[in-house]
């Protein structure tokens, strides 16, 4: 039987990660969370993601990002030759996805770190929104450096 987790109530996406679950001190409500566990609502509902975003896409060039979504949990990596991103994240409801992306500079070995937000609406189709992490580094980026892509075929 799969252990069951009580988290707060899941906000709107549109609110900042610090109100969906708890503060940012307290993300480790998402990190409680393993793939054999189901998300329970404080009013005991479980959900399931919709939808399956697995997969690779071309995204700049000849660059690739990979996707691995293994029930509520999503991973990703994007390679090019001066950059790493990675992605941790959980959904926190049937269609969105909370996590947080590092991106490594490989040439300074600069560390940027992005809370994710990611709204899945089919298969393969997402639209994700980064900024950066107010404890992080903001390396050669700009301060209020955001980012907006979507996926939709």
């Amino acid at each position: 039987m799969a252990t069951q987790i009580m988290c707060p109530p899941i906000t709107p996406l549109s609110s900042s990660i610090s109100n969906i679950c708890g503060s940012v001190n307290s993300l480790s409500c998402l990190d409680q969370i393993s793939s054999d566990q189901h998300h329970i609502f404080t009013d005991g509902s479980v959900f399931q993601p919709y939808f399956d975003i697995t997969g690779s896409y071309l995204v700049h060039s000849n660059h690739s990002v990979h996707i691995q979504q293994q029930g509520q949990k999503v991973t990703w990596s994007y390679d090019s030759a001066s950059l790493a991103h990675r992605l941790q994240a959980q959904y926190i409801n049937a269609t969105h996805i909370v996590g947080i992306q590092t991106r490594l500079n490989l040439l300074t070995r600069c560390i940027v770190l992005f809370i994710i937000q990611i709204e899945v609406t089919g298969n393969r189709k997402y639209c994700h929104q980064g900024s950066i992490a107010p404890f992080s580094d903001i390396c050669e980026l700009p301060a209020n450096y955001t980012e907006k892509i979507c996926r939709t075929n």
